[in-house]
């Protein structure tokens, strides 16, 4: 995965750091002896004083406000590299400058800039007076700026590792999406296998009664008891052909309105009842195998305006995690999944009777990668998708609860009208 690129101007420097930097400038202006040093940021058109010791004989506050040590300051911007000025009254050059008529005729500075070289602004001290810097001040004044480029290093990179991190798990979901429609496509087909079994069966032996009534009428020898039994088992036959039809209608609809789901994952007003019976239907199969009995109680008629594709993946990713981990030794296996409206929040909780979490591993579920199956071909992601999906689309909270050995409990807070991503 390419590294995502920063833009250093929507980054935000913590009160902490800020605080520290406060430090190291009063104790520049104490050691070198001088009553100004600063930290400025480069903003456009201009540069604003970020950080000022502190001292009544400095004329630059950290007030947000734009100064005029710019001059100065400007040129190592512009320049990119050191400047030292001993005197600016014998200097033609910054005889006239806005900081020499300030008063403040010696200047150091240094620029500052971020990992990805873009300038955040400049260190400097200014005095009233004539003065060298000697080696040692010069020396002092780059380390400390070694350390203020160390802090805006840390504050862009764990930025891009933020961003690299969110961009991953969003390609992991996707990736989980596609996955969890494959599982449904699988599911689906073995569902079908029924009810179009029944559909074949029926027609086929329609078919042959029709072929030996055919047969009985051509050589005289149908009775009216014959014609009646076969009337009564067309019947049959009809019945059976259209409940498996129905049957089969509803199940390629579930699958349908879920692949629109996860294909489009776009907002729309949906029954919560209907997606969860979507997917619920959708996962019978697997359920079934893994003799796992399902209970829904959903408060009827509640609808949400929201991401029911979503809605649909994190069910489907609790309950592939429980038919995976939480029944290895349990007789009865059991899930629940239940929601009812509160106030302007849906609360859907999600039980199973498994085996539970360790106390230990708890904190560390929602960790990505985090697995108890090394080896056991579990990736660690699931837990992890399921609180991504919840905080940063559906715009809600989980809770964890578990007892070992007698299951666990997710109780979801989900906005029925989420505000938009």
């Amino acid at each position: 995965m390419n590294t995502t690129e920063i833009d250093p101007g929507e980054l935000a420097v913590a009160p902490a750091v800020i605080a520290k930097w406060q430090g190291i400038l009063d104790l520049v202006a104490q050691v070198i002896q001088v009553p100004a040093a600063i930290i400025t940021k480069a903003e456009p058109g201009s540069l604003r004083v970020f950080v000022s010791s502190q001292s009544d004989a400095n004329p630059y506050r950290s007030d947000g406000k734009t100064h005029s040590c710019g001059s100065y300051c400007q040129t190592v911007l512009a320049t990119r590299r050191p400047l030292v000025v001993a005197n600016a009254l014998t200097d033609p050059h910054w005889r006239g400058s806005p900081n020499a008529q300030q008063g403040m005729i010696s200047y150091m500075g240094f620029p500052l800039r971020w990992p990805n070289d873009h300038l955040f602004g400049t260190m400097c001290i200014l005095d009233r007076q004539e003065h060298a810097y000697a080696p040692a001040h010069q020396q002092l004044l780059e380390q400390f700026r070694d350390v203020v480029e160390q802090d805006l290093q840390h504050l862009y990179t764990t930025r891009q590792r933020e961003e690299d991190d969110a961009a991953m798990m969003q390609q992991i979901i996707i990736t989980e999406k596609m996955a969890t429609v494959g599982r449904l496509v699988t599911g689906i087909a073995h569902e079908l296998n029924t009810p179009l079994g029944n559909i074949v069966l029926c027609a086929s032996t329609l078919a042959d009664r029709l072929g030996d009534i055919s047969t009985q009428a051509a050589s005289k020898k149908l009775t009216q008891g014959g014609l009646k039994h076969l009337l009564e088992e067309g019947r049959d036959a009809c019945q059976m052909i259209e409940r498996n039809s129905a049957r089969a209608g509803d199940l390629i609809a579930s699958f349908k309105q879920i692949a629109v789901d996860q294909d489009a994952q776009e907002r729309r007003l949906f029954k919560l009842e209907e997606t969860v019976r979507n997917i619920t239907t959708a996962m019978g199969p697997m359920l079934r195998r893994e003799h796992v009995e399902l209970a829904v109680d959903i408060q009827p008629g509640l609808t949400m305006n929201s991401y029911p594709g979503h809605v649909e993946q994190v069910l489907a990713k609790l309950i592939d995690n429980s038919v995976t981990h939480a029944f290895a030794h349990c007789e009865e296996r059991r899930i629940t999944i239940s929601a009812a409206m509160d106030g302007d929040m849906v609360q859907l909780i999600y039980e199973d009777n498994g085996c539970g979490i360790a106390p230990e591993v708890l904190p560390r579920v929602f960790d990505p990668f985090f697995t108890t199956r090394v080896g056991g071909g579990s990736q660690g992601l699931g837990l992890a998708i399921v609180l991504n999906v919840v905080q940063a689309i559906l715009h809600g909270t989980v809770k964890l609860e578990s007892t070992a050995n007698v299951g666990v409990r997710f109780t979801f807070r989900l906005p029925l009208n989420p505000s938009a991503r």
